[in-house]
Protein backbone atom coordinates (compact mmCIF):
# COMPACT_ATOMS: atom_id res chain seq x y z
CA UNK A 1 0.00 0.00 0.00
CA UNK A 2 0.95 3.13 -0.93
CA UNK A 3 0.38 6.58 0.27
CA UNK A 4 -0.22 10.22 -1.16
CA UNK A 5 -0.48 13.45 0.00
CA UNK A 6 -3.00 15.53 -1.80
CA UNK A 7 -1.83 19.08 -3.14
CA UNK A 8 -3.25 20.59 0.29
CA UNK A 9 -1.53 18.65 1.90
CA UNK A 10 -4.41 17.89 4.84
CA UNK A 11 -5.65 14.30 3.81
CA UNK A 12 -3.44 11.55 3.04
CA UNK A 13 -5.26 8.70 0.41
CA UNK A 14 -3.99 5.57 0.55
CA UNK A 15 -3.34 3.60 -2.97
CA UNK A 16 -3.95 -0.39 -2.45
CA UNK A 17 -3.01 -2.92 -4.47
CA UNK A 18 -6.00 -2.71 -6.59
CA UNK A 19 -6.56 1.06 -7.26
CA UNK A 20 -3.06 0.32 -8.67
CA UNK A 21 -4.40 -2.73 -11.18
CA UNK A 22 -6.98 -0.01 -11.71
CA UNK A 23 -4.68 2.79 -12.86
CA UNK A 24 -2.47 0.49 -15.13
CA UNK A 25 -5.40 -0.97 -16.63
CA UNK A 26 -6.22 2.87 -17.90
CA UNK A 27 -3.22 3.45 -19.18
CA UNK A 28 -2.77 0.39 -21.41
CA UNK A 29 -6.54 1.28 -22.71
CA UNK A 30 -5.79 4.73 -23.63
CA UNK A 31 -2.33 3.32 -25.14
CA UNK A 32 -4.20 0.88 -27.17
CA UNK A 33 -6.98 3.19 -28.15
CA UNK A 34 -4.02 5.64 -29.62
CA UNK A 35 -2.98 2.69 -31.71
CA UNK A 36 -6.07 1.84 -33.14
CA UNK A 37 -7.19 5.42 -34.02
CA UNK A 38 -3.96 5.66 -35.90
CA UNK A 39 -4.79 2.33 -37.57
CA UNK A 40 -8.33 3.81 -38.57
CA UNK A 41 -6.72 7.05 -39.98
CA UNK A 42 -4.80 4.84 -42.15
CA UNK A 43 -7.64 3.06 -43.10
CA UNK A 44 -9.07 5.59 -44.02
CA UNK A 45 -6.10 7.23 -45.92
CA UNK A 46 -6.43 3.53 -47.65
CA UNK A 47 -10.23 4.22 -48.55
CA UNK A 48 -9.49 7.75 -50.26
CA UNK A 49 -6.85 5.58 -52.31
CA UNK A 50 -8.94 2.94 -53.37
CA UNK A 51 -11.87 5.66 -54.09
CA UNK A 52 -9.19 7.57 -56.39
CA UNK A 53 -8.62 3.88 -57.86
CA UNK A 54 -11.65 3.32 -58.77
CA UNK A 55 -12.63 6.79 -60.08
CA UNK A 56 -9.75 6.58 -62.47
CA UNK A 57 -11.35 3.05 -63.63
CA UNK A 58 -14.16 5.05 -64.11
CA UNK A 59 -13.03 6.47 -66.95
CA UNK A 60 -10.95 3.76 -68.93
CA UNK A 61 -12.92 1.35 -71.36
CA UNK A 62 -14.16 -1.71 -69.46
CA UNK A 63 -12.41 -3.86 -71.28
CA UNK A 64 -9.01 -2.01 -71.33
CA UNK A 65 -5.89 -4.13 -69.20
CA UNK A 66 -4.57 -2.60 -66.33
CA UNK A 67 -2.23 -3.63 -63.64
CA UNK A 68 -3.35 -4.60 -60.57
CA UNK A 69 -1.10 -5.77 -57.32
CA UNK A 70 -1.98 -9.32 -55.76
CA UNK A 71 0.39 -9.88 -53.14
CA UNK A 72 3.47 -8.96 -54.11
CA UNK A 73 2.96 -9.56 -57.56
CA UNK A 74 1.40 -7.77 -61.04
CA UNK A 75 -1.14 -9.50 -63.35
CA UNK A 76 -3.01 -7.36 -65.33
CA UNK A 77 -6.95 -7.32 -65.19
CA UNK A 78 -9.61 -5.58 -67.42
CA UNK A 79 -10.75 -2.21 -65.56
CA UNK A 80 -13.94 -3.62 -65.24
CA UNK A 81 -12.40 -6.72 -63.15
CA UNK A 82 -9.63 -4.56 -61.30
CA UNK A 83 -12.53 -2.23 -59.94
CA UNK A 84 -14.86 -5.17 -58.82
CA UNK A 85 -11.46 -6.26 -57.12
CA UNK A 86 -11.20 -2.76 -55.58
CA UNK A 87 -15.32 -2.45 -54.57
CA UNK A 88 -14.47 -5.26 -52.42
CA UNK A 89 -10.86 -4.73 -50.96
CA UNK A 90 -12.97 -1.68 -50.26
CA UNK A 91 -15.52 -3.09 -48.40
CA UNK A 92 -13.04 -5.21 -46.39
CA UNK A 93 -11.39 -1.97 -45.51
CA UNK A 94 -14.79 -0.42 -44.24
CA UNK A 95 -15.71 -4.05 -42.18
CA UNK A 96 -12.01 -3.29 -40.43
CA UNK A 97 -12.80 0.30 -39.94
CA UNK A 98 -16.44 -0.47 -38.06
CA UNK A 99 -14.51 -3.40 -35.98
CA UNK A 100 -12.01 -1.09 -34.77
CA UNK A 101 -14.12 1.80 -33.81
CA UNK A 102 -16.63 -0.73 -31.91
CA UNK A 103 -13.34 -1.81 -30.06
CA UNK A 104 -12.92 1.63 -29.04
CA UNK A 105 -16.38 2.42 -28.36
CA UNK A 106 -15.87 -0.67 -25.94
CA UNK A 107 -12.45 0.69 -24.64
CA UNK A 108 -14.03 3.82 -23.75
CA UNK A 109 -16.88 3.06 -22.16
CA UNK A 110 -14.39 0.83 -19.77
CA UNK A 111 -12.00 3.84 -19.66
CA UNK A 112 -15.17 5.51 -18.96
CA UNK A 113 -16.01 3.40 -15.63
CA UNK A 114 -12.45 3.30 -14.35
CA UNK A 115 -11.90 6.79 -14.63
CA UNK A 116 -15.40 7.18 -12.35
CA UNK A 117 -14.07 5.10 -10.14
CA UNK A 118 -10.55 6.44 -9.44
CA UNK A 119 -11.65 9.98 -9.54
CA UNK A 120 -14.37 8.87 -6.65
CA UNK A 121 -11.28 7.67 -4.52
CA UNK A 122 -8.37 10.26 -5.27
CA UNK A 123 -10.48 13.04 -6.24
CA UNK A 124 -7.63 16.01 -7.36
CA UNK A 125 -5.13 13.29 -6.34
CA UNK A 126 -4.95 12.00 -9.41
CA UNK A 127 -5.11 13.21 -13.34
CA UNK A 128 -6.59 10.92 -16.17
CA UNK A 129 -7.09 13.35 -18.96
CA UNK A 130 -5.49 13.46 -21.90
CA UNK A 131 -2.46 16.33 -22.67
CA UNK A 132 -2.40 17.74 -26.07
Amino acid sequence: MTTIKSPEGDTEVNVLLEDQKKINRFARLHAKNDEISQEINDKKNELKNLDDAIDEMELMDDDEEVPFVVGESHIFETAATAKENIENIKKKVLDSIGDLQKTIDEQNAEMSNLKAELYAKFGNNINLEKED
